[in-house]
């Protein structure tokens, strides 16, 4: 829809410009769509489902959606930073508990043993917008992208037909887009997002180092949270 697509170009194009890896001369010359694969839907629902949207607040995802959507991209080694960075931030991201969160068993235990709403009051369910609430995914991005064997889980997605042991792939367009999906998979990105996404790689030498990038500016943007 518009909206997602003017906040996925506004988020790009202030990562790019503060990055300083394309000059804010080329910036104002080049554009970025984003369109949504086509939809089997009649055109009439679709028209119909657009109007309606003119009026709704988009869904800020809480934080156990962020928690399990990043968990799925970066694997395990990860799961200790978005456990502290995005799962125990209740109050900023929402997600209320609810009977399983708080229950405990006859030791005394937690029936869930990462729960953090054991003896709290009820919060939200849905995440409120925020400068705290990004602040907090920001640097869970950050940190995540920080960890090697989080960028390989995710890049061994990005070329499944690679079994990756030391050897990194070199940053190519095709890598791009699916790093993309990874990210926002029902979305396509046109040539110049994508080429966009693929000139990160001019600011760092090693390849890890470019991924960890271009990953970490995808993970930041947040269109893939509502």
């Amino acid at each position: 829809m518009r909206f997602s697509q003017f906040k996925i170009h506004c988020v790009l194009l202030a990562v790019f410009m503060v990055t300083g890896c394309v000059s804010e001369e080329k910036m104002s010359e080049v554009k970025y769509s984003v369109k949504r694969k086509p939809s089997s839907l009649p055109e009439a629902v679709q028209t119909q489902a657009v109007l309606g949207a003119e009026s709704i607040a988009p869904v800020l995802y809480n934080r156990k959606f962020i928690y399990n959507f990043l968990l799925k991209i970066y694997g395990a080694t990860a799961e200790t930073t978005l456990r502290e960075r995005i799962f125990k931030q209740q109050n900023a991201l929402g997600g209320s508990c609810d009977s399983y969160d708080i229950t405990k068993l006859n030791t005394g235990t937690d029936s869930d043993p990462m729960s953090t709403c054991y003896g709290e009051e009820l919060k939200p369910q849905v995440g409120i917008n925020s400068s705290i609430r990004e602040g907090w995914i920001i640097r869970a991005c950050e940190e995540v992208g920080k960890i090697d064997s989080a960028i390989y889980f995710a890049l061994n997605q990005i070329f499944p037909d690679n079994v990756m042991t030391t050897d990194v792939p070199m940053v190519n367009e095709e890598g791009v887009k699916a790093a993309f999906h990874l990210f926002y998979p029902t979305l396509e990105g046109n040539q110049d997002l994508i080429k966009a996404l693929f000139d990160l790689k001019q600011r760092e030498v090693l390849a890890v180092d470019q991924w960890k990038l271009i990953l970490t500016t995808l993970c930041q943007s947040p269109e893939w949270r509502k």
